[in-house]
């Protein structure tokens, strides 16, 4: 005699029970991908900030001063018609578009201010980031105190072989020294100071006479 088997299927108590607990675990597990991915998203977009970052800086480098309000972060990618551009300044991977969006797909909006560049992540509000350009003036100031000491002291050895100081870098570039030491960081000239009989930097204004100008260490204005 066969005897007979009978499938059971589900009740009603256990699917709600299946269900309740498929809730809990997707209101546990939910949360924590969604603060995963947000912070995963934050990080990417400071990185992307922080490169655009440098790039701005090497602009800097390059021209004196940071692209203006109509160039936009653009001028790090693309020649916007000047002298000096030597660019690409931004090395992100991807297409323009991505270089210049945050990890959400937002545009990075850009605002030059008195004190330096502002860079805001449309996706992110209260990201912000300030690009001060002080440290890259302290590393030319520098710079330029450093070769206005040589260019001191080959003045001094012209001087004294030639019986007569320097008129100008001329007289020292190239026969003394190499044509680095013909201007200053700024890319102007070396000044001389014929009275006093050293040379200086305009600084960063490209004015006489005034704060900023760079002499050498000892040196009193």
């Amino acid at each position: 005699m066969k005897r007979r088997t009978t499938s059971r299927g589900f009740t009603l108590s256990e699917l709600a029970v299946t269900l309740a607990v498929l809730v809990i675990l997707a209101g546990v597990t939910a949360p924590v991908y969604l603060r995963s991915l947000e912070h995963a998203e934050e990080s990417a977009t400071r990185d992307r900030l922080d490169a655009v970052s440098r790039g701005l800086v090497t602009f800097y480098r390059d021209h004196g001063r940071f692209p203006t309000g109509r160039e936009g972060l653009d001028a790090l990618l693309d020649d916007p018609g000047t002298a000096s551009w030597s660019g690409p300044y931004l090395t992100l991977a991807g297409s323009h578009g991505e270089s210049l969006s945050d990890a959400r797909g937002g545009t990075i909006d850009y605002e030059l201010t008195a004190s330096g560049p502002r860079l805001s992540p449309a996706g992110f509000a209260g990201m912000e980031l300030e690009v001060n350009a002080a440290e890259v003036l302290g590393d030319w100031v520098r710079i330029a105190r450093r070769e206005i000491s040589t260019l001191n002291d080959a003045a001094e050895a012209h001087r004294v072989s030639a019986g007569a100081y320097p008129t100008s870098p001329s007289d020292l570039v190239p026969s003394r020294l190499g044509e680095d030491f013909r201007s200053d960081p700024w890319g102007r000239d070396y000044g001389i100071d014929s009275g006093r009989q050293f040379f200086y930097s305009l600084g960063a204004d490209g004015a006489p006479g005034t704060p900023d100008d760079v002499l050498a260490p000892g040196i009193r204005p």
